[in-house]
């Protein structure tokens, strides 16, 4: 009889289980973050991860965090445009059902962008949309923006964040010399959201 199949260490750095994929206590069994589901793995391996991801609730959690990086990496990108761009084309352009949708992913960012620096809770954002409706009932963009608490944590943790943590990483592979600086004083039970510090050394 052929033994159980454990987790394998090395599938968490496989680009196709990297972002979802972690391990549990039981080496028998695998965790899906986007799913918030345990996957047994002792009897099909790897197989049952591949089984897994073609899931349709895990299926739509990949399509929506695509989508979501798409959107905020084109927020980002927009300094890039050529300020000899005619007024009256931007006008028109914005017209465009498109740009108009595009203007409303840019303000939903800007709200997450503004719910992280202020240390607004996720909950926070249930009905702003309407809120907002009712105070610029004249916009278009403010009847058509819609924030919950679920969105807005989608769009920070699988948006937002990675486009700055790889910013962060481009940043620091430039450098010749950095420091790292810990909190020794947070106790352990705080350790995970602890914030590590990074800065410059001069080199004389």
């Amino acid at each position: 009889m052929p033994g159980k199949c454990v987790f394998n260490p090395l599938w968490v750095v496989n680009e196709d289980y990297a972002d979802w994929l972690r391990s549990t206590d039981n080496k028998h069994k695998a965790k899906c973050i986007w799913c918030k589901k345990e996957i047994e793995i002792s009897n099909m391996g790897e197989a049952a991860l591949k089984v897994h991801m073609r899931g349709m609730k895990h299926a739509s959690f990949k399509k929506g965090k695509d989508k979501v990086a798409v959107c905020v990496t084109d927020f980002f990108r927009k300094s890039n445009v050529p300020s000899s761009i005619p007024k009256s084309t931007i006008q028109n352009s914005i017209k465009d059902l498109a740009a108009a949708t595009q203007d409303v992913l840019d303000a939903e960012i800007l709200w997450s962008l503004k719910l992280i620096k202020s240390h607004f809770s996720y909950k926070s954002c249930n009905n702003v949309g309407n809120l907002f409706s009712k105070m610029f009932h004249d916009s278009i963009i403010a009847r058509q923006f819609s924030m919950s608490e679920r969105k807005a944590a989608y769009l920070c943790h699988f948006g937002i964040a990675p486009l700055f943590q790889n910013q962060v990483y481009e940043e620091l592979r430039q450098l010749t010399h950095f420091t790292v600086l810990f909190d020794e004083t947070l106790k352990k039970t705080n350790q995970q959201k602890q914030m590590i510090c990074m800065s410059d050394i001069g080199v004389k």
